[in-house]
């Protein structure tokens, strides 16, 4: 009897091992054995289709330096909640002809200046090309000017900034 009882004692932390092992092995087994179902989501394409394409008009202002004149144009574009003052830059920079790649759209500010309501536009270092044709420069900047003040009633002042240099409008 002491033979066995020392055995014990001596293997104690082994034996433990193994029904852990043994433990362990039964509940991986277990866990393998239920599969997740597979939840199949069908999507009706149509709808997707057909709330892409609806459109709404804008109305925006482009410099026609052919003219020299700054022409109102009417477009369509996709539906939008929002549509805000980077959306109808975008929609002036399609539609001009001299708008290089680089020239971009950075952001825009609303803020109240004792009283009047004023609008930030922001505009990359690359309009600083534009400046050397003072007439284009400026039909630019009034067109941008004439959108956003159109779209926006309650702004009465535009600044346009390009790379902190200011023009008001």
């Amino acid at each position: 009897m002491k033979k066995n009882s020392g055995f014990l004692k001596r293997n104690i932390f082994l034996i433990l091992l193994i029904l852990l092992t043994v433990y362990t092995g039964i509940l991986y087994y277990l866990d393998n054995q239920n599969k997740v179902d597979v939840i199949k989501v069908e999507v009706d394409k149509n709808k997707i289709v057909k709330d892409q394409s609806q459109t709404q008009e804008i109305n925006i202002f482009v410099y026609n330096p052919q003219t020299k004149t700054i022409d109102p144009k009417m477009i369509q574009v996709e539906k939008q909640r929002n549509f805000i003052e980077g959306d109808y830059m975008q929609e002036i920079f399609k539609l001009s002809p001299f708008i290089t790649k680089g020239m971009e759209f950075q952001s825009a500010y609303k803020i109240d200046d004792n009283g009047k309501k004023k609008e930030i536009i922001k505009l990359s270092s690359d309009f600083k090309k534009l400046r050397a044709n003072p007439e284009l420069f400026n039909g630019f900047i009034q067109s941008v000017a004439a959108t956003i003040q159109q779209n926006d009633g309650s702004i009465e002042i535009v600044d346009v900034q390009i790379d902190g240099e200011a023009i008001v409008q």
